[in-house]
């Protein structure tokens, strides 16, 4: 059920409008530099933005002849016209919080060093929105704020605080993100961050924390190589437990265990090595030379050996459908369904009740190669499971 016309009740905002009305007067806040005209804009650009939101929502439902802007244009544009309309009433109540209490505001125009951390955060954000290709949530909530630090020689250094979303830009989108920031940190004419003791310490402890929450937990020299060197300092946004030691940092504006920032530092900048170094001699950026101790070089053999990572992080409970290269585990098929998408693995149905049912559509499961998590969906067009009876023959099934 839907309703021809779009009733929004703005009485409200008539009501706050007669207020603002009384407060111009010279006997109450007076009209100083010019904040009533500030509110006025703001409202009436609200009045505006939701004439837009009903008159969309009216070309929505309305029978036409002949149809000018497809349905998405016009949701799209509704969409729009809600979120500008918060923007617009924000700022009229700006407007007359500034006249009540001119001491709480300022003019952001006026501080360089703000809008230089807007700038930079604004141009990560762009960046990595690119490299997702603007469908992942990690530039808009990974990617929190940045910040420009003192260091104790009295320099400055940019600082990027992430969030537990990043993990969403995969450990390509994370460990470039830092690249990008690096670019951006020398353009505005920063300096290196100059880690100190306990914040290299600080670190260590998190990653020991998070451990479980990670995959690669790195070793402490290399943690130490990495805050040590690293042109941009890695921060994040604190959750879950409280650290014991190196608490109240001046620079780290949290005890908690910073998720984002272990992320980045980990599973991005470490396991990435290699994808950065192709970037930066491309880019022939000098200051990430200390990355290639990071890199693990392979040896001339080409032999294949069993690897056991996957097992090691079985929980207790789960069943381990084959042992690392040994006969009998499942076969990969390469190829994907409509179901399956771009990072599932698909399954016959039978394959699912010969294992006793305890696989089904949606259990996460874990290959020895590459070592990547996954989550089973059925798919009854591949073969099916060849099971070995009790009488020691074997058969195939399909249905």
């Amino acid at each position: 059920m839907y309703m021809e016309k779009l009733n929004i009740n703005i009485s409200v905002c008539e009501d706050l409008d007669q207020y603002a009305l009384l407060a111009r007067q010279d006997y109450n806040l007076g009209k100083k530099n010019d904040w009533f005209g500030y509110f006025r804009g703001g409202l009436y650009g609200f009045y505006a933005r939701i004439y837009g939101v009903r008159l969309h929502y009216k070309d929505i439902y309305s029978w036409k002849f002949e149809v000018h802007h497809p349905v998405e244009y016009n949701l799209s544009s509704i969409l729009f016209n809600m979120d500008s309309a918060i923007e617009c009433f924000v700022f009229c109540l700006n407007a007359l919080g500034y006249a009540a209490l001119p001491s709480s505001f300022r003019n952001v125009g006026d501080d360089s060093q703000f809008l230089s951390e807007l700038a930079i955060y604004h141009g990560i954000c762009a960046g990595l929105a690119v490299l997702t290709e603007g469908i992942l949530v990690a530039p808009l909530e990974g990617v929190v704020s940045c910040r420009i630090l003192s260091n104790e020689d009295a320099s400055e250094c940019l600082a990027v605080n992430y969030a537990g979303p990043i993990r969403s830009a995969g450990g390509t989108g994370q460990a470039l993100s830092v690249l990008i920031a690096d670019i951006l940190r020398r353009d505005f004419g920063y300096a290196t961050p100059q880690v100190t003791f306990s914040e290299v310490e600080r670190y260590k402890e998190e990653v020991s924390k998070y451990s479980r929450g990670l995959q690669y937990r790195p070793s402490n020299p290399q943690l130490e190589v990495i805050a040590k060197n690293c042109p941009v300092y890695v921060d994040g946004e604190g959750v879950g437990d409280e650290v014991t030691g190196q608490r109240d940092l001046p620079r780290v504006p949290t005890n908690k265990v910073r998720e984002g920032m272990l992320l980045v530092m980990c599973e991005g900048l470490i396991l990435k090595a290699p994808k950065i170094l192709k970037y930066v001699e491309a880019l022939e950026l000098d200051g990430w030379d200390w990355l290639k101790s990071c890199v693990q070089t392979k040896s001339g053999a080409t032999e294949i050996k069993p690897s056991e990572k996957y097992m090691s992080d079985v929980l207790a409970g789960r069943p381990s459908f084959g042992l690392p290269m040994q006969v009998g585990g499942l076969r990969l098929r390469y190829g994907r369904t409509r179901l399956a998408g771009l990072a599932a693995t698909a399954m016959h149905p039978v394959t699912m009740m010969a294992m006793a049912g305890f696989v089904i559509c949606g259990t996460q499961m874990k290959y020895e190669r590459p070592g990547k998590a996954t989550v089973a969906t059925p798919c009854d067009s591949i073969d099916g499971p060849y099971v070995e009876l009790n009488d020691g023959s074997a058969k195939r099934f399909s249905d």
